[in-house]
């Protein structure tokens, strides 16, 4: 949308047995049509693992699925960089999303 000021991203596994897991927190991303291959397009906030990157599926036992989600906000946030609090802060900021869910077993 027009509106747009910055995305976020957040990937998890949304079959995960106790919750859902979250692996990957990216904000503060410029609007761009395109992110360039092994780049860091903004700031990465806190996982649910306690780490600040990536961390890629790797289910336990089964299939899982995982959910990529786009969010393109209209505020910039004045979060610090590994912020945990992206989900609070973004709400009513959410001008459009879109998702990609895949699913993986080992």
């Amino acid at each position: 949308p027009a509106d747009t000021k910055t995305m976020a991203l957040i990937f998890e596994d949304v079959s995960a047995e106790d919750s859902r897991k979250v692996h990957w927190v990216v904000y503060d991303i410029p609007p761009a049509s395109w992110i360039k291959e092994d780049s860091m397009p903004g700031k990465q906030g806190m996982n649910d693992f306690g780490k600040r990157r990536y961390k890629g599926p790797c289910p336990l036992r089964g299939e899982h699925r995982y959910k990529f989600t786009m969010f393109a906000l209209d505020t910039d946030f004045d979060l610090k960089d590994g912020a945990g609090i992206l989900n609070e802060a973004k709400k009513g900021h959410v001008r459009d999303k879109a998702e990609l869910t895949g699913r993986y077993k080992r």
